[in-house]
């Protein structure tokens, strides 16, 4: 939960990093090595992103979309449901 919260800070921080340097409530130094600090909660807890949904509650219907999980695949199959373009030939499936 600590790497969450700090990701989540530190996001903030980011986002609005001009008005923390220019208010002096944060350092260059620390302004320069947020981007490195940023990268290694993501990494961290993109190692664990599967075990944090799934303890969230979050269902698995959402976890593995199509687009992430064999796209083209998907495409050339029947579970389209609607969509009316094939996307791979770009013609309409009509």
């Amino acid at each position: 939960m600590r790497d969450c919260v700090l990701l989540t800070a530190s996001k903030f921080v980011n986002r609005h990093l001009s008005w923390y340097l220019t208010n002096g409530a944060i350092s260059s130094e620390a302004a320069t090595a947020l981007p490195k600090q940023l990268n290694g909660l993501i990494r961290t807890l993109g190692n664990q992103s599967l075990e944090l949904c799934e303890h969230l509650g979050v269902p698995k219907s959402l976890i593995y979309a199509p687009i992430y999980t064999g796209y083209q695949n998907y495409y050339k199959s029947d579970f389209t449901q609607g969509e009316h373009y094939d996307l791979l030939n770009l013609k309409p499936k009509f």
